[in-house]
């Protein structure tokens, strides 16, 4: 019993701990999780800082390179084979747009978000002039990177601006009609509009009725100065964050740009190395309870395993214990009937001594009358 009891003692021990460890675990896995999320995003981070600074470092010495590495020699050999085409293509869209005012580069990034993505795209007037122009972008082997849109000429488009939003197109000044009638039908220029935040975008680019929510006449899309988009869908609020990697940035001033650049290219290379670390750190401990755990199961494992072995020879013991005993009553129950076969063997025996007795002096007298003379 005694050790029946150590036994399950042991195994409410190994369980509590291994219990324990479980629930640490937890809490080490979350912090795993977190810390790998927190070291992705911080790479990106760094990824898109360093590519800014490379575009920056890049369009100071070829103003192209902002749309492009290989914008400039694809111009060159556009250049060079203009008569190859029925029209002269185009590009890159970036080439022919500028910002307005000085101020609005302050939307550089919402720019980039939606009118970025078109910037380093080439238009052309037929499919025949498209496949030129790709067989030239396969000699310098930039075809993957190049968009061409096939557009037959036109005037410029006669579009009908928000009545009191800030659409992208109050912001952009394009030198080109075809570029302007792209970024018109591509990436719908005219009818997205930006706002400073949230609360903006809500109370002046859409309208709520009993509850639902709708875009205001004449806005599309609603973006926000740092990159995000928002609006109502099926009468619900919705906010999508920015891509990480951002489209073309407007307004940059290579030269001196370059300076800030660089130093936010190190802070985010610094964050990204610190959160590498943290998320190394947090793998080993998440490793090392992992471990733990598995050590506290085979524990637990072992101590059941002895509980139960004790359990096993504690019943196999009360067995020979009752054995024994019903052997011990046994030999009781024979000791007492051998007594008693003795005690009537003893009377046996008395018994036969005292009629020996009774019948020895009456022959004795019967031969003493035969004796005496006549």
């Amino acid at each position: 019993d005694e050790s029946l009891r150590q036994r399950a003692e042991a195994l409410e021990e190994r369980q509590r701990e291994a219990n324990e460890l479980r629930s640490g675990l937890s809490d080490l896995e979350e912090a795993d999780r977190a810390a790998r999320e927190q070291e992705k995003d911080a790479r990106a981070e760094a990824d898109d800082d360093k590519r800014h600074l490379a575009m920056l470092e890049s369009t100071a010495r070829n103003p192209l390179a902002a749309f492009g590495d290989y914008q400039q020699r694809l111009s060159d050999e556009v250049q060079k084979a203009a008569r190859s085409f029925s029209r002269k293509p185009v590009g890159p869209i970036g080439a022919h747009v500028t910002l307005r005012r000085k101020e609005d580069k302050k939307w550089g990034v919402a720019l980039g978000e939606i009118v970025g993505r078109h910037l380093s795209n080439w238009i052309v007037a037929t499919p025949a002039d498209r496949s030129a122009l790709l067989s030239i972008a396969r000699k310098l082997r930039c075809d993957a990177r190049l968009t061409i849109i096939i557009q037959k000429p036109r005037a410029r488009h006669n579009v009908r601006k928000p009545p009191s939003q800030t659409s992208m197109l109050d912001l952009l000044n394009v030198d080109d009609d075809a570029c302007f009638n792209a970024l018109v039908d591509m990436a719908r220029a005219d009818v997205t509009c930006v706002f400073e935040d949230k609360a903006e975008a809500e109370s002046k680019g859409m309208t709520q009725n009993r509850g639902v929510w709708s875009h205001a006449p004449g806005v599309e899309m609603l973006v926000l100065r740092d990159g995000s988009i928002t609006g109502a869908k099926k009468g619900n609020l919705y906010v999508k964050r920015p891509s990480a990697r951002k489209g073309v940035a407007l307004g940059v001033d290579a030269s001196k740009d370059i300076p800030a650049a660089k130093r936010a290219s190190q802070a985010s290379q610094k964050r990204h190395k610190d959160a590498a670390a943290k998320a190394k750190s947090a793998r080993a401990a998440f490793d090392k309870a992992q471990k733990g755990d598995s050590n506290a199961i085979r524990e637990v494992d072992r101590a059941k395993k002895a509980h139960t072995k004790a359990e096993r020879d504690a019943r196999e013991a009360k067995a020979q214990h009752r054995e024994v005993q019903d052997k011990a009553d046994e030999a009781v129950v024979l000791d007492d009937t051998t007594a008693l076969e003795d005690d009537l063997a003893d009377m046996e025996r008395e018994i036969r001594n005292a009629k020996e007795t009774l019948c020895a002096p009456a022959s004795f007298d019967h031969d003493a009358v035969d004796a005496t003379p006549a």
